[in-house]
């Protein structure tokens, strides 16, 4: 993938929190299809990082380039209808609204004057062959889904606006074993169907080692390790993790 052009590129962010910086200087960059882990303790900047290239929290310096173009002034609702989604930590859906109502919502806003994704349009059938699930709870009002099914809703929501890059927070946070394994199976079946280009927060370790392309690890606002998967020991990754002398 190193000789593709990247679809998302990010150069020297920095974003904080009134006085606090939580992203410092972050520079990389998704090849169309990829996924790509971010992992880091709490507090490292990973959902700030999300979030700002979402365009939800505002940036202090740096680039964020779509498709080569810059986005970086761009409010959150533009970047969505270029092709930029965030599915959010803890799913944020219309809780009185249907999961139905809720993806129709999130289609009203998507723009019609940008090429359809790589792998097609997705309308309300191509969703439900990505995510088989869905068919049996779309008439359901959001509050009352399970947490799988609300984060199944919540992904279905953002490829409704024909995303080119998925942002995903948390996306395995308070949820079970077994509802992570249907999380991660919902994930593959989309890169099967669609080739969705992926960033991630993910906190288990093994499970974005299992599947990811590429990890970055963040610690105190900066990226400390970069490198595909098969390539990083968990050795290397836990020494960065906890910003600890690698062993020898």
């Amino acid at each position: 993938m190193s000789n593709t052009t990247p679809l998302l590129q990010v150069q020297q962010l920095v974003a904080g929190h009134g006085p606090l910086v939580a992203v410092r200087g972050v520079s990389l960059q998704l090849a169309p299809g990829e996924a790509v882990a971010l992992i880091g303790a709490n507090g490292a900047g990973k959902t700030t990082l999300l979030r700002c290239l979402a365009g939800v929290h505002p940036a202090q310096g740096g680039q964020v380039l779509l498709r080569g173009q810059d986005v970086s002034a761009w409010p959150a609702h533009r970047r969505v209808q270029q092709g930029l989604a965030l599915v959010p930590e803890g799913r944020r859906l219309f809780g009185d609204m249907t999961v139905r109502e809720n993806l129709h919502v999130a289609a009203e806003h998507r723009s019609g004057d940008r090429p359809e994704p790589a792998g097609g349009a997705w309308t309300l059938d191509r969703v439900l062959t990505a995510l088989p699930g869905l068919a049996t709870i779309l008439d359901r009002p959001a509050a009352a889904l399970s947490g799988g099914q609300r984060q199944a809703a919540a992904i279905a929501r953002a490829l409704m606006t024909h995303p080119d890059v998925l942002l995903l927070d948390e996306i395995s946070l308070g949820l079970s074993p077994l509802v992570v394994n249907e999380v991660y199976d919902n994930l593959r079946q989309l890169r099967r169907e669609a080739a969705t280009t992926l960033l991630l927060v993910e906190q288990d370790l093994g499970r974005a080692l299992a599947f990811a392309d590429r990890m970055l690890c963040l610690r105190e606002g900066r990226i400390v390790l970069a490198g595909r998967c098969q390539d990083l020991s968990r050795e290397a990754i836990t020494a960065a993790y906890f910003g600890m002398e690698p062993t020898t």
